[in-house]
């Protein structure tokens, strides 16, 4: 009977032309979010080695020993951000991040939203990734292969015959529905297979995706005929052009809706104005008294406070210099704990969303399976601060003590710790997930038993 069902199925134009137009998709998609993420990738050595001469061509002319603040002012260190290991599959966030930051010892937050670092333009643009494949052009596929499961019968006279061969009526149409499932599934995670195989991309947080696909494959089978079911009276070209209307809606109409919402009703405080805030401090920090700066500096790091006075008829000193750096980083916390609210409260609403979209729960389950979204945003800024701030810890003992540093001294220079890679939990996008499929399953037996 399976067998019967496969052949059938396959006989079918337009769902064979699906299948196979998707197994094209999701092999472009795996090929290009390969060669995207190598590309970025190769972009990170590539910076690596650049800034390895760079840093040569800075210390080779120093002669011992070296004043520790003309040092610090001098080197760049380059902080590597490599995409995550899955980001082939989901570029999501590697597409618009920098995939580096130069960093220097001044202040931090200057640096970061000064802007040229991260590329918006490409992530508005979009990329043909395996992401997209499922989110969006899977659940099409799913309602071709079920909207002629039972006005294709009806229109042929088949379905008394079926329903008459069956013990139980809702056995038929389910055993059908599962198999157009499993040929969706199929046509999506071979293809993911093969590409992880013969790339050498073999991850563990793969089984995890695949699970997630099949699930919200389910859901859209399940509730595409449910609905195809329930329309059974009408043509198959009327209940296809109603399943296409929902796909449009609530796969393309209301998250693209609900994300212009949330844009005007949850803003981030933009880059830009913490820059232009960070600059402001830094300007008026020339014409402040020395005195003044230093004294604020050690509220912040009392272990420095009995740092030697700057003598009066002395125009400039380094540790002066970083102070005020220090502190203009300090008076931008409340714009950065503002956009950081602002983040949060973005991905609150989106959660909350997923539990009535499943089209938004599925991206919040793959950025967190893929490790993209804001925890890795976090993570990223939390490795360039904790860089930062171990630079200062270096620097600041010779800075401040007025000792000059020695090439023996950058033996213990830090390096950069790149943020482990992690999949997260999100609960909340399994839970709405999983809500959908039993009323997917639900509505799709109510419907089976009263086709029979």
């Amino acid at each position: 009977m399976l067998r019967l069902e496969l052949a059938l199925l396959w006989r079918e134009r337009l769902a064979r032309a699906a299948l196979v137009l998707l197994v094209v998709l999701a092999s472009v998609a795996l090929w290009n979010g390969h060669v995207e993420d190598r590309a970025l990738r190769l972009q990170v050595d590539r910076l690596q080695a650049q800034q390895a001469t760079a840093s040569d061509e800075t210390l080779d002319p120093l002669v011992d020993p070296v004043d520790a603040g003309a040092l610090g002012y001098a080197m760049v260190h380059l902080v590597p951000q490599s995409p995550p290991p899955l980001a082939w599959l989901h570029l999501g966030d590697a597409l618009s991040e920098p995939v580096a930051l130069r960093i220097r010892l001044l202040g931090l937050e200057g640096q970061r939203h000064a802007g040229g670092n991260a590329a918006p333009e490409r992530a508005a643009a979009g990329s043909l990734d395996f992401a997209f494949v499922v989110v969006v052009l899977m659940p099409l596929v799913a309602l071709v292969l079920v909207a002629p499961l039972a006005s294709a019968e009806r229109e042929a006279g088949r379905d008394a015959l079926l329903a008459s061969l069956a013990v139980q009526p809702r056995v038929p149409w389910s055993r059908r529905v599962a198999l157009r499932w499993a040929a969706l599934g199929a046509a999506v995670l071979v293809p993911l297979a093969v590409a992880a195989i013969t790339t050498g991309r073999l991850d563990s947080g793969l089984f995890g995706i695949a699970a997630a696909t099949l699930l919200y494959a389910a859901i859209w089978c399940t509730a595409g005929a449910a609905l195809a079911l329930r329309w059974r009276q009408h043509a198959t070209d009327t209940v296809a052009t109603r399943l296409l209307g929902g796909w449009l809606v609530l796969v393309v109409a209301l998250p693209a809706l609900a994300g212009m919402v949330l844009d005007r009703t949850l803003p981030e405080v933009p880059g830009s104005r913490i820059a232009l805030e960070h600059r402001l401090v830094l300007n008026d920090a020339w014409d402040r008294p020395k005195e003044d700066t230093l004294a604020a500096f050690v509220r912040y790091h009392p272990e420095w406070r009995g740092t030697a006075p700057i003598p009066p008829t002395q125009r400039f000193h380094w540790k002066w210099y970083y102070a005020f750096h220090h502190l203009a980083d300090r008076h931008v916390d409340p714009w950065l704990s503002e956009r950081e609210h602002a983040r949060q409260a973005r991905v609150d609403a989106k959660r909350v969303l997923g539990l009535v979209m499943p089209t938004v729960a599925m991206l919040d389950l793959l950025d967190g399976l893929a490790d993209q979204g804001l925890e890795r945003a976090e993570a990223r800024e939390s490795e360039v601060r904790d860089f930062h701030d171990r630079l200062r810890a270096f620097f600041y003992p010779a800075l401040f003590a007025d000792r000059p540093m020695t090439r023996a001294d950058l033996a213990s220079l830090p390096v950069p710790e790149p943020a482990a890679p992690a999949a997260r939990r999100r609960d909340v996008a399994i839970l709405s997930l999983g809500i959908a499929l039993l009323l997917g399953i639900v509505a799709l037996r109510r419907e089976a038993s009263r086709a029979g």
